[in-house]
């Protein structure tokens, strides 16, 4: 429902994505869908992470791992190949109320960031936390 062209490290193309709901109270559920398409084969497994920038520009980390809970991993990825990434996350009680902002991105094994843009994120969006 959201389009967007973003590749990062010449890898990984994210060509949409959704986030629901967007507005939530503290312990509340997000469910955040990511529509990636392989731009080569990759060599390794990548990990990808989602964080939240929060009002007052502290990161906090919602999760690492594998796309599909690690039950396809980017090692057995095709080029051209497309897939639905989903994260369905429980966010802490303890965050603070105010928009979020809402990003992904990927690590390559080493740890390293692969760069999208001018940096390692992509922004999907906001979320509103109330207080």
């Amino acid at each position: 429902p959201n389009p967007i062209d973003v590749t990062a490290g010449e890898l990984f193309t994210l060509h949409g994505y959704s986030i629901d709901p967007r507005f939530l109270k503290p312990g509340g559920s997000v469910h955040v869908a990511l529509f990636w398409q392989a731009q080569a084969t990759p060599d390794a497994d990548y990990p990808l992470e989602l964080w939240l920038v929060n009002p007052w520009g502290q990161r906090v980390v919602l999760g690492t791992r594998q796309p599909l809970d690690g039950d396809y991993p980017t090692g057995r990825w095709v080029a051209g190949q497309w897939v639905r990434d989903l994260f369905d996350l429980t966010l802490t009680s303890d965050l603070p109320g105010g928009l979020h902002q809402v990003f992904v991105g990927w690590h390559d094994p080493s740890g390293s960031w692969l760069m999208a843009g001018h940096g390692p994120g992509i922004r999907l969006g906001e979320i509103f936390i109330s207080g």
